[in-house]
């Protein structure tokens, strides 16, 4: 997985680059866990039932093209459902909208196109290109400012493996977003002052651009794809990833997770963190892990980590960027740069300490 490119100026417009991204070290993929039930109260082995579990179903493993296609032929059948299987109905097509508008099948072509996506309530002028270097550009000049997008449309929504059980379609799905969500951070910053950074403040921008863009990725993707991008902010606490700039700055998404779920057991059974042993943030990330890689939760659980990262980034616009420091949902702090976390992180592992009489039993 690569972040880091490199800025370059001419005379006639400056370009910034960042490396196109890509994905953690392979490792031997792990077999995709099974659809589970969902948790609906609605009679079983009705038709009705057996609907809401098909388009569920197809949300939950990333089958979006075939949802949309199915949620638009069998609209009728919808008023089948009982109140609560349409509610949940109606997030799935929220949910669509939000993260699949028209310009993601259009990009597909492959074809350089202008359009203009939403993020965090913000709508963005960019235009996806085909030929630049890199995943985003940035080019100024004294007429106008143009922002440019790139990614491997072949592997869009694609369903081939790729690693732990994931397919080239989920990691796509992360880099997409991150793209768009680089973009975004960069549409608020003068091109010119980024060019005349020190190499520590582009180091600094570098992190937090990822930062935000892992956030973006774990809302605007799927449900797996934010399985792996969960898994990849765990997978940053290992001793072998500590200071890797490719996993620095994900960091924080593993922290929230584990302050989430340490919080709110009762929202995520499908999960657990040990109740017996080290119960530091480090060693509680490692036992997420493989959750994560191999669990594929159900929609109330993929509903509430949704809602928590949208309510993270919320939380942490250019603050943390200025300051350094991330605030997660439970007011505890983490720093976007590990060598100035200690003490923060001795907190966490306070509060976490203080939290263990509330965690599930390990099964």
């Amino acid at each position: 997985m690569k972040f880091f490119g490199s800025m370059l100026a001419c005379a006639a417009a400056i370009t910034l680059q960042v490396a196109p991204a890509g994905a953690a070290a392979p490792r031997t993929p792990a077999p995709a866990a099974a659809p589970p039930a969902s948790a609906a109260t609605a009679p079983a082995n009705t038709a009705a039932e057996a609907l809401y579990q098909q388009f569920i179903n197809q949300y939950l493993t990333a089958d979006w093209a075939t949802l949309e296609t199915d949620l638009k032929q069998k609209a009728a059948d919808l008023k089948t459902l009982s109140k609560e299987q349409q509610a949940d109905i109606a997030y799935l097509q929220q949910a669509l909208a939000e993260c699949r508008p028209a310009w993601w099948n259009q990009s597909k072509a492959g074809k350089k196109l202008s359009f203009r996506p939403m993020l965090w309530g913000k709508t963005l002028a960019v235009t996806f290109d085909p030929g630049i270097t890199g995943n985003v550009q940035i080019q100024s000049s004294s007429v106008q400012t143009t922002l440019f997008v790139k990614w491997a449309v072949a592997e869009m929504d694609s369903h081939d493996r790729a690693e732990h059980g994931f397919t080239k379609g989920d990691l796509t799905d992360l880099g997409i977003w991150g793209s768009l969500e680089t973009a975004n951070v960069w549409s608020g910053m003068s091109a010119g002052n980024i060019l005349r950074q020190t190499a520590a403040e582009k180091a600094r921008l570098q992190v937090y651009q990822e930062f935000r863009g892992t956030l973006a990725g774990g809302y605007y993707g799927t449900p797996r794809a934010r399985r792996w991008d969960i898994f990849l902010g765990l997978d940053a606490y290992a001793a072998n990833h500590a200071t890797q700039p490719n996993f620095i700055p994900r960091r924080p998404l593993g922290a929230m997770v584990v302050a989430e779920i340490a919080a709110h057991p009762e929202r995520y059974p499908s999960l657990h963190l040990a109740a017996a042993g080290d119960a530091t943030e480090a060693a509680l990330t490692t036992g997420l892990m493989s959750q994560f890689e191999r669990t594929t939760l159900t929609l109330p659980e993929d509903k509430a980590l949704r809602a928590a990262i949208k309510e993270f980034a919320t939380a942490n616009g250019m603050g943390a960027y200025n300051s350094g420091k991330v605030t997660l949902p439970n007011k505890q702090t983490i720093a976007l740069d590990p060598a100035k976390d200690g003490d923060l992180q001795e907190k966490r592992n306070t509060w976490l300490k203080d939290q263990r009489v509330q965690l599930p039993a390990a099964r």
